[in-house]
């Protein structure tokens, strides 16, 4: 077995990938329950059974009458708030387990692409470049402190990302493990039971890559076969008759392509005018172009044809990956979009530019004879991204400013005050609870809010799960 090149470039870019996810590590420590956990705590209590009839219960309810995501559901099902009794510890350790899960799964999918252009010897240049736009550019609070937008929204994602990687090492890699094939087409049945946007991402990339397998000639059935169960199962999560129930009462109007169509592509610029504007983009780019530029598998295998098609597909994955959004809810505005559905979005950018990046670093490869240390160019790379972002953008980039939040006591307290409320209303006698002084949001973390009106229904779904009439809050001054 060849023994991989570890540079000291490699040993720098660990470390600052682990420097970069730690603050959200630290932040899966307070987290409390809130919204969608409660409500759905209610419904799966009312449910005979046990835990796992209920759960399935549950996944069958909402799919006939709310929406076609039956695996999310399913998770939903096995509330921690039912089976621990509202212990946070197991929640936090789903977060925990959920954030390792999220960063494997992405470095899976830089392993294997980095491997296809045969530039194995700096993934880790290129796994901390990825890390460190996505965990800078924002904070997706509700798909790592949320357990409703973990079960709806990051485990399907994590799916996703496992289940391409997987799918590339087979098709490009020539992987011939038949267990993990089975493994695979398991987690392609799971995958198509998430939310639809991580569906439609999941047949359009299986799509992408059975072309260009077919175009350079390669094994296809086992990728055709990925397409057809994911296609499958993609059209039985959107027949779901629960979809058509929620759309209604989002707009009784109708299903409007046309304005989804237009809304898809004006969300995707303005967010694309947000991303470009950042610094770490363009330092991601260099990074990853230098590294393809001294790749030697890609430009063999791609020719002309074969970039274009790779390079037109990939700038179509953001599109695919925010339509079933904008279908489901009649268009909306870039502000009107949930966090955890930015996230999705944001990574099928992220993700296109670092395609794009390895493409045309292939391509300056095959034009030109340049040869120069690759350590001293990657390096040099992390310094620009490191050095040439000015202070005021270090200082609001996302792991800096949770990092701040944590170190300055806002989080650790905000956590404190939201655990004595719900200790407070939990052993109460009164049936109607007020409670002045409510923590204010705190950035950078998933605000728990309630409503100064009780009828509001997260103030309902509190006061149902702790068995009180109702519950008004008022804020801190």
């Amino acid at each position: 077995m060849k023994k991989e090149n570890i540079s000291k470039a490699d040993y720098l870019a660990v470390f600052l990938s682990v420097l970069i996810i730690l603050p959200y590590f630290i932040c899966c420590l307070f987290l409390n329950y809130y919204a969608d956990d409660f409500s759905m705590a209610i419904e799966i209590s009312s449910i005979s059974g046990n835990s796992i009839v209920r759960a399935i219960k549950f996944a069958y309810y909402y799919y006939m009458n709310w929406q076609g995501c039956w695996f999310s559901m399913l998770i939903d099902g096995f509330s921690p708030l039912i089976l621990t009794g509202g212990n946070t510890v197991f929640l936090r350790i789903v977060a925990i387990v959920n954030l390792i899960l999220l960063v494997f799964s992405i470095y899976r999918l830089v392993l294997m692409l980095t491997e296809i252009i045969g530039e194995r010897n700096h993934k880790f240049l290129c796994f901390f470049s990825l890390i460190f736009v996505i965990f800078n550019i924002g904070c997706y609070k509700e798909i790592l402190y949320w357990y409703t937008g973990m079960a709806g929204y990051s485990i399907p994602f994590v799916l996703y990302v496992l289940i391409v990687s997987e799918v590339l090492r087979i098709t490009f890699l020539n992987g011939n493990l038949k267990y993990r094939k089975v493994v695979n087409l398991v987690l392609i049945i799971l995958c198509t039971g998430g939310v639809l946007q991580v569906v439609g991402m999941l047949c359009y990339t299986l799509l992408l890559i059975l072309i260009i397998a077919f175009i350079q000639k390669r094994k296809t059935r086992y990728v055709a076969v990925c397409f057809v169960l994911s296609f499958v199962g993609a059209i039985f999560n959107a027949v779901a008759p629960g979809n058509y129930v929620r759309h209604s009462v989002i707009d009784n109007t109708g299903i409007h392509i046309d304005q989804a169509m237009v809304q898809s592509l004006k969300v995707i610029i303005q967010e694309l005018r947000i991303l470009t504007s950042s610094i770490s983009i363009c330092a991601m780019v260099i990074i990853i172009i230098v590294a393809a530029k001294y790749g030697h598998k890609m430009q063999k295998d791609f020719d002309v044809k074969q970039t274009i098609v790779l390079s037109l597909g990939i700038v179509l994955l953001p599109y695919v990956t925010i339509f079933p959004y904008q279908l489901g809810y009649s268009g909306s505005e870039l502000g009107d979009i949930p966090n955890r559905s930015m996230f999705l979005l944001d990574f099928s950018l992220i993700i296109s530019f670092m395609i794009l990046a390895f493409v045309f670093g292939a391509w300056l490869s095959r034009k030109t004879d340049l040869r120069i240390d690759t350590n001293l160019i990657l390096v040099l790379s992390l310094v620009l991204l490191i050095m040439a972002i000015d202070h005021q953008m270090i200082s609001n980039a996302a792991s800096v400013r949770t990092f701040h939040n944590i170190r300055t006591g806002y989080i650790p307290e905000y956590s404190r005050k939201i655990s004595e409320f719900y200790d407070m209303v939990d052993n109460s006698d009164d049936e109607e609870i007020v409670f002045d002084g409510f923590p204010n949001e705190v950035s950078y973390f998933q605000s728990i809010t309630y409503d100064e009106n009780p009828d509001v229904w997260t103030n309902k779904a509190l006061a149902g799960y702790y068995n009180k009439k109702r519950i008004r809050i008022t804020y801190e001054q």
